[in-house]
């Protein structure tokens, strides 16, 4: 075996693997940012859950939180038609009540404390995060049929 060639195949070697612990420190990175994001939606729904006024004024916290979680409704379930109707559904079939997406969007959009709004924080918050997590991924490019396929496998 020639020397240029065993350089040139360690080389490439070296090239690969440093380019695949790139890759991973990226994901890894990506993945510490999303829990980021959704442990401080977290905290924004327990502040609205633990100290709002029963007759819809926010404290200044509590308004910058309702904001967070509008912005994180409009970046992540707002452009994906199947979390709109999900968390619909999903609200609806926990509270037992019969809101529209109408009612999520006078909520999020025109920024209304609605019964959509009041239901949504205290009985499905958690769901709505768990949503932005899951529309976060895909906007990413993991798509949950093939997380599911991959999980799956696993199990």
């Amino acid at each position: 075996m020639n020397f240029s060639f065993a350089y040139t195949l360690a080389g490439v070697g070296a090239t690969l693997f440093l380019f695949a612990v790139w890759f991973v420190a990226g994901v890894l990175l990506e993945n510490r940012r999303i829990k980021q994001k959704c442990l401080l939606l977290a905290d924004s729904i327990s502040v609205l859950r633990s100290g709002r006024a029963a007759e819809g004024e926010l404290t200044e916290a509590q308004r910058a939180c309702f904001e967070h979680l509008a912005d994180a409704f409009n970046t992540y379930i707002r452009p994906n038609a199947k979390y709109k109707t999900a968390l619909v559904k999903a609200l609806n079939s926990i509270c037992g009540c019969s809101h529209s997406q109408l009612d999520m969007f006078d909520c999020f959009e025109n920024r209304r404390m609605n019964g959509f709004f009041k239901d949504m924080v205290d009985k499905s918050g958690y769901l709505f995060i768990n949503m932005i997590y899951m529309a976060h991924l895909e906007q990413k490019g993991y798509h949950m049929a093939e997380l599911e396929h991959s999980l799956s496998k696993k199990l």
